[in-house]
């Protein structure tokens, strides 16, 4: 639900919300909305606790991991091929535009949508034991 209200909240209309999230329907996203605007301080609320927690992890990981900023910043690195590349495989929840972006960034990426790897639908420990089957990473929202 956080990525549907946050998509809600930078303005994407519920049918760009279900496009960005394949699994959902149309009238699931309206029902998420109608329950964020009926619940709207508590959801809030909410979100700004998860918010809070993401930067207090960010500066830990930041101070743990001095050189990290750097390369985010695009700073000069070295860059040497993996000897092993990651395969990632997406939940359903996934949003597949960043799926896409990251193919276009790179097209070696091996990203299998959910669509593609016919995970749609099943519960989560199937979805799991599916990747782990298939040696892939299992890339979530949830």
């Amino acid at each position: 639900m956080d990525s549907g209200v946050y998509a809600f909240l930078r303005g994407e209309s519920p049918e760009g919300i279900t496009e960005s999230f394949p699994a959902l329907r149309l009238e699931q996203v309206y029902g998420a909305i109608t329950f964020y605007l009926a619940h709207r301080p508590e959801i809030d609320t909410y979100l700004e606790q998860g918010s809070a927690e993401f930067k207090k992890l960010r500066d830990e990981a930041r101070k743990n991991h001095p050189h990290a900023p750097c390369q985010a910043r695009g700073c000069e690195t070295t860059v040497t091929e993996p000897a092993v590349k990651p395969r990632f495989l997406a939940d359903a929840d996934f949003n597949h535009k960043i799926i896409a972006g990251l193919k276009r960034r790179d097209r070696r990426i091996d990203f299998v949508p959910a669509i593609e790897g016919g995970v749609i639908g099943l519960p989560d420990p199937a979805v799991l034991e599916i990747a782990a089957g298939s040696g892939r990473i299992l890339v979530s929202h949830d």
